[in-house]
């Protein structure tokens, strides 16, 4: 009996109605985001964004860009993803904000994950997640926490190891069990990598809140860092933001 081909257009009509998101496991790269109950998708493209509570952001005079492409090779999520490049100056910065989490305090965090893939670069860089912290419920920010990918990988055992960083693949990063540091907190941010449960436990209280001009407290995040990041490419798919056991997934499509 001959097998059965079935289009990849069914496929992603089936997966769009199951209900996805929430943490992956370390070293998941096999492009299958995990599933929970209670989940939405949301699919980003160029224009318009703001409807999806998504925004860009790019440094005055950035020689990077932000594009919604498809591929590379297959995303997580859909046909596409959205591409992040530094261009020449590494300095210059690209972000995609999210108000998701505005308002929410960390404890309420329940899954939070996104995918990543090298293009051009070191191999030391990933697109990073940023979160915007009011420690003590004045709205006003006190503290900028920092998810790094290439931090995720032997520098500490209070958080679990989730593989080294490869070019030319899709990788999955559990935020929620991760490894962040804090500018306040964390002179050495890779030596001083912790759990967001840890963090919280120390800032009781803490929630993510949005920026002064109204743009979403939660970052993913390229540049700001010569010369790593001179000339990286890169892109991010399937953002999973989880908050009391319900779960936002973001496609990104061009």
């Amino acid at each position: 009996m001959n097998p059965v081909r079935i289009p990849r257009s069914i496929l992603l009509a089936i997966s769009l109605a199951l209900p996805v998101a929430g943490c992956g496991g370390s070293g998941n790269n096999d492009n299958t985001p995990n599933q929970t109950v209670g989940s939405r998708f949301v699919t980003v493209r160029s224009t318009p964004m703001a409807s999806e509570g998504v925004s860009d952001f790019s440094t005055p005079a950035s020689t990077g860009s932000i594009t919604f492409v498809s591929g590379p090779a297959v995303p997580p999520l859909g046909f596409g993803s959205a591409q992040m490049a530094t261009g020449a100056d590494g300095d210059s910065g690209e972000e995609l904000r999210f108000t998701t989490l505005d308002g929410q305090p960390l404890t309420s965090i329940t899954s939070l994950e996104y995918w990543t893939y090298i293009q051009t670069g070191s191999g030391l860089q990933a697109p990073y997640a940023v979160m915007r912290i009011d420690w003590n419920g004045d709205n006003v920010q006190d503290d900028l926490i920092f998810f790094e990918p290439e931090y995720q990988h032997g520098y500490t055992a209070l958080v679990p190891d989730q593989g080294d960083l490869v070019v030319a693949m899709w990788q999955s990063w559990d935020m929620s069990q991760g490894g962040w540091w804090s500018n306040m907190d964390s002179p050495n941010a890779g030596a001083d990598v912790r759990p967001l449960a840890t963090y919280a436990a120390a800032h009781p209280g803490a929630r993510v809140i949005a920026g002064t001009d109204g743009s979403g407290g939660l970052r993913l995040v390229v540049g700001y860092g010569a010369p790593p990041w001179t000339n990286f490419v890169g892109n991010v798919d399937a953002l999973t933001v989880g908050v009391l056991g319900v779960a936002t997934a973001y496609d990104f499509e061009p």
